[in-house]
Formats: C-alpha cells, structure tokens, sequence
C-alpha cells in the first residue's frame, strides 16, 4: 500500500512538471493567474475591452488540451492560431462566435488578446535609443508582424494610418522607422491594432568571426587591425593574409568534407 502511495504521488508530481497550472498564462509582459483578478493595462494604453467586428482571443481550457475542445471552437466559429501555455490558444473569432465559445463546458477563460500581450516589454521603457553603426541616428527601427490570413494590403494600410511611422519593407512582416523620442508611443499605437501579432525592436544582423578566430582557435591577435582606439582592434580581420595565419589553416582545414556540430538545450 505503501508503495502504490508513493507511486501515485511520484505521477502526480510528473504531471504537474510536464503539464503546469493550468490556471496560469506565460505572457512576455506578465505571468498571468486566470484564477485572480486579471492586470488592467488601461494605464499603458494597452488595454482593448470591445469587439467591433472581430478580434482576437486567448481562450484558456480548465484540463490539458484534447483535440474536442479545439473541434468545439472551429465547430462554433473559431479559428485557432497559435497555442499559449498553460492549456490555452489564440483564436480569432466574431462577436456572435465568442458569445458561445465562453459557454462552453471545458473553457475556464476567455478574453480579447490584449495589446499589452503583443508587444516587447522592452519597448515600454522610455529609455529608447538609437544605436551608432546599426541604426540612423535619432531613429528606431521596429519589426511588426501581422496574424496569418490577415489581408495584407489592408495591414500595411492600417500601419501607414499611424502618423509619425515609416515604412521600409515587408508584408506579413512590416520594417518600420520611428523618431527614437517616440519609439515607444509608436510601439504602443501599432500593439493596440488587432491585426497585429507582434512587435518587437529590429536590429540587423552582425557576424562576429573575429571573436570566433580568437575564442576558438590560435587567441594569436597578430595583424588583426581596426580602429587604433579601438582595444577591438586586436580582434579584427583586416587583410586576406590575416586569415592565412590562423592555425587550422596552417593544417590544411578549410571545412570541406568536414562534419561540423552542434548543440543548444533550448533553455
């Protein structure tokens, strides 16, 4: 008996490690108890509390997920987008629709997607700024994303609408540039339209292969040259006889018919 006890107990704990509170959402700008009283981001100018036409909802289930529960949203009118721990998804749904969706048996939460949900915190500080070497002087460049199927005319349409923004490229994904003095009222405007999935900060990509020669190979900084004020200057390439040097190199490894590795915990 004894046993069996602390067999059910050893279950119980697995499943509550693989599964969580299902009374919980794990939102970048918040954990979340949908069993407490809900943040109000009102004071963020985040908050969205009327459905016009549609909009789109976190629907949160009061049991581990099972494929009849996402059958009776799609059966009601719903359409599923994306899935947000603990036991919830994002669906996209109209007045008529949400009125049955949270009646449903197995929903224990329901409520519009928020702006505040769709934006980097990072962007709600007010201590925005441009980055010399990645982007215009005084300016900001934020990354905006669209939900799937939404019509993308009618999305670029909508973020042009918004005065004081840029647009550079993209459709399902739209780069725009912002004053950086108002980088974060901007990120706020373009969170608050329902179109919207995400925004974040955008800035472009850069290879550090002088760090990596350094790190990984001879830590020889010889004729490695760049600004002279720079202490980066022993950490950069600056001719094709700088490469000549490194030692794999020197041993005949240039990466052809070599197996090359790697491993990441996700974490």
């Amino acid at each position: 008996m004894k046993t069996r006890l602390v067999f059910v107990i050893i279950i119980l704990s697995l499943s509550l490690l693989c599964f969580g509170e299902s009374g919980k959402l794990y939102l970048k700008i918040n954990e979340i108890s949908t069993s407490e009283e809900i943040p109000d981001y009102s004071f963020l100018g985040l908050q969205r509390d009327i459905i016009t036409e549609y909009d789109y909802f976190v629907v949160q289930f009061n049991d581990i997920i099972r494929p009849n529960f996402k059958n009776e949203i799609t059966t009601n009118g719903g359409v599923v987008f994306d899935y947000i721990p603990d036991n919830a998804y994002i669906v996209k749904m109209d007045a008529k629709s949400f009125e049955k969706i949270k009646n449903q048996k197995n929903v224990k939460f329901i409520q519009i997607w928020q702006p505040a949900y769709r934006i980097d915190p990072q962007l709600l500080e007010n201590s925005i700024r441009s980055i010399e070497g990645k982007d215009t002087p005084g300016k900001i460049q934020l990354k905006v994303t669209m939900f799937e199927k939404e019509n993308k005319n009618n999305f670029k349409t909508a973020v042009s609408n918004i005065e004081g923004i840029k647009i550079l490229q993209g459709e399902h994904i739209i780069l725009v540039e912002v004053n950086e003095s108002e980088a974060r009222e901007k990120a706020i405007e373009l969170a608050s339209l329902k179109e919207v999935y995400w925004v974040s900060r955008f800035l472009p990509f850069e290879l550090h292969n002088a760090w990596s020669r350094w790190i990984m190979d001879t830590f020889d900084t010889l004729n490695m040259r760049a600004a002279a004020d720079s202490w980066k200057s022993q950490l950069s390439m600056s001719t094709a006889a700088d490469s000549a040097r490194m030692q794999l190199y020197a041993h005949g490894l240039y990466g052809q018919n070599q197996i090359d590795g790697g491993d990441d915990t996700g974490g």
